[in-house]
């Protein structure tokens, strides 16, 4: 997938635009560094809607015989706000028991698709979790991958 054809841009973001410190306070609130590619996603549209793609995975038991619709991206959240973002982390990490050092980019409490920090803080796994049915699996080794490997739908 290129990065240009990535957002449905017909529908408006999330949230206002990226800022240099809006990166820094979520950089800083999160404790970790966001893949660069992610960055660039949120400072061409900071989240929403996405245009129609899926990501395969090798383990077919899981959604949709292991076919997972991409169909939008959590941005970084303003702080005046009740709309969930990547900074909504924490509080839906301790409210659906998630493993610690992830960062919450698609999911609805069921499911997430996360960035995941616990064995490398320069560049994190791509992961599936599945708090009901115990399920973390990786997904992609990086966010590049993540985007490399998603194709239209």
């Amino acid at each position: 997938m290129e990065i240009q054809h990535f957002w449905d841009l017909t529908i408006p973001a999330t949230f206002g635009p990226v800022t240099s410190a809006s990166i820094i306070r979520a950089e800083t609130e999160l404790n970790v560094q966001l893949p660069a590619e992610l960055i660039a996603l949120l400072k061409i549209k900071n989240g929403g809607r996405t245009a129609k793609m899926i990501l395969q995975s090798a383990d077919s038991s899981i959604w949709m015989d292991g076919w997972y619709e991409i169909d939008e991206l959590f941005g970084i959240n303003d702080e005046d706000t009740d709309k969930v973002g990547i900074l909504s982390t924490a509080y839906l990490t301790s409210e659906w028991d998630l493993p610690e050092k992830q960062v919450l980019i698609l999911g609805d409490g069921h499911w997430w698709i996360t960035l995941d920090y616990r064995t490398n803080l320069q560049e994190p796994t791509v992961n599936w979790i599945e708090p009901d049915a115990d399920r973390d699996i990786v997904i992609a080794n990086n966010f590049e991958e993540f985007i490399k490997n998603l194709v239209p739908g």
